[in-house]
């Protein structure tokens, strides 16, 4: 297997390359370099996520376990994790991301909210 690179082009608001190169900097890469490292560290999580997501028995049990009222702070509780709300609030949001990436669990997601009384579809 070869090693050799393929060159890839991309598109970026310009904030986000002042900020890309500003941890270039302070790292001690160049903008590429440091654009490879973050798509190597963050694509294994990526995998993880679409096969979660894509799973049809995986990730609507995810998805009913955490949706219930305080379950993550049970789970946190057992694991005897100092939890702060904003933390909290910060999984709850990726869970939220979460759902949002499996079209195919919206039609279930949205139905089963929609049979819960006092919740909006």
């Amino acid at each position: 297997m070869s090693d050799a690179k393929i060159k890839v082009s991309v598109a970026l608001r310009p904030s986000l390359v002042n900020r890309l190169d500003r941890v270039a900097v302070v790292r001690g890469l160049s903008r590429s370099q440091l654009i490879t490292d973050m798509i190597e560290a963050g694509l294994d999580d990526e995998e993880l996520v679409a096969k979660t997501v894509s799973d049809p028995v995986v990730f609507p049990a995810m998805v009913q376990a955490f949706a219930q009222p305080g379950v993550m702070r049970a789970l946190l509780d057992a694991m005897k994790a100092d939890v702060t709300q904003e933390q909290l609030n910060l999984f709850q949001q990726a869970v939220a991301t979460i759902e949002k990436k499996s079209p195919r669990n919206k039609v279930q997601i949205k139905e089963r909210r929609r049979r819960q009384p006092g919740k909006p579809p």
